[in-house]
């Protein structure tokens, strides 16, 4: 006679919608290495940054006047830092589920304007970190919606990689330039430094 086990999971809180939190809410990727998160809401402030080769589309340098694919799944996880009611912990081991859909595709225009703007985007995904098999953050649903902004060839004069930011914005407004996100997640976090592990990240159809 077979047996049913049950398996407990930490009760969820009912979905957050993620605003432009100051600046603070954005996921961005960079070249084919380079991916890292932001999000602030309630008392709670996570990040991470990765440096491993994954796959995202478009995969570019992509021809000027061609249109770009900005619809991402990005699954995986990564060791990051979280600001917790106060409380700064680092070397906090994420997984995530994040989902981006794009409004429509983007257009390539010639790379000499750094980003571009790019289509709206909505957003849903999850979010659960620990530190030493102890929870950090706890597990949570994510919704929200903003802008993207694309550079989808490398820029001549100082050979930026092709870059893509999804950056948050409240219901109704009108989105300010975002700043580099490496050092914004640097400034914000108030740490100085932060040594960044990395795990590893993939993208799923």
């Amino acid at each position: 006679m077979g047996c049913l086990t049950t398996v407990a999971h930490p009760a969820r809180a009912e979905t957050i919608q993620l605003g432009s939190a100051s600046g603070l809410n954005f996921v961005a990727v960079s070249g084919a290495t380079d991916f890292d998160f932001s999000f602030a809401y309630g008392q709670t402030h996570v990040g991470a940054r990765d440096f491993v080769p994954f796959s995202a589309t478009p995969a570019c340098p992509c021809p000027v006047g061609s249109t770009a694919d900005l619809n991402n799944h990005f699954v995986g996880s990564m060791t990051g830092f979280a600001v917790v009611n106060g409380v700064t912990s680092l070397g906090v081991d994420y997984t995530f589920d994040f989902r981006f859909n794009a409004a429509g595709p983007a257009t390539v225009v010639p790379p000499t304007h750094g980003l571009e703007p790019g289509p709206a985007f909505s957003f849903t995904g999850t979010l659960s970190g620990t530190r030493n098999g102890q929870v950090v953050v706890a597990p949570v649903d994510l919704a929200g919606a903003g802008t993207t902004q694309f550079s989808p060839n490398a820029i001549p004069t100082n050979q930026l990689p092709v870059r893509l930011i999804y950056t948050f914005t409240d219901p109704g407004s009108t989105p300010s330039p975002t700043p580099e996100p490496a050092s914004l997640m640097l400034f914000a976090s108030g740490l100085g430094v932060v040594v960044w592990k990395s795990l590893g990240v993939s993208r799923t159809s």
